[in-house]
């Protein structure tokens, strides 16, 4: 604490000096005083610009501790968790719609959602220029249930079915399908 008021005290001093306050003569124990003082005020802007920086890398740290964390945890309400598989679904229609352009033919059932990934045996591989979702593997339901995917499809008869089995898991009148969500159906 002695140290912090001394340069205090010498700050002071350095302000008078500078608004001529004090007598125009410096003497050899004054320069050091001044270059001391000098050196205090470096510490004290660097000081400042180290806890800005501090607080900034902590602040971005902290928002991607959050954002990693709710993206496993997902969404957490039952309206979210149905709006959010059926954004997956219309994303799996367009990588689907992609496939289907490229490889001239939709992936069978047997071949399912997994021909988005890896290419399937029965595709030249001069045609096929996957993958089309971003993704090692299908991510399942946010109530980890696998997604249904048909071809040809039973509400879709003209093209394929891909859907959630729902909360419960048993489909039927509980399924999010491809023929529920508004503008996606095929």
């Amino acid at each position: 604490m002695r140290n912090f008021a001394q340069s205090l005290r010498l700050l002071h001093w350095v302000s008078g000096q500078k608004q001529g306050v004090l007598p125009g003569r410096v003497g050899f124990c004054d320069v050091g005083k001044l270059y001391a003082a000098r050196l205090f005020c470096i510490a004290q802007k660097q000081m400042r610009r180290d806890f800005k920086i501090c607080l900034f890398v902590l602040s971005g740290a902290l928002l991607l501790g959050v954002i990693v964390l709710m993206s496993r945890v997902g969404p957490t309400s039952g309206p979210a968790k149905i709006k959010f598989v059926k954004a997956e679904i219309f994303s799996f229609n367009q990588a689907l719609a992609m496939f289907q352009v490229d490889c001239k033919r939709s992936p069978t059932t047997e071949e399912g959602l997994n021909a988005l990934i890896q290419r399937p045996p029965a595709i030249p591989m001069s045609l096929w220029r996957g993958p089309y979702l971003d993704a090692k593997k299908i991510p399942g339901d946010p109530w980890g249930h696998a997604y249904v995917y048909k071809f040809p499809g039973l509400h879709n008869t003209n093209g394929f079915d891909v859907y959630s089995p729902g909360p419960n898991g048993v489909g039927g009148n509980e399924a999010i399908g491809n023929w529920t969500v508004r503008g996606v159906t095929h």
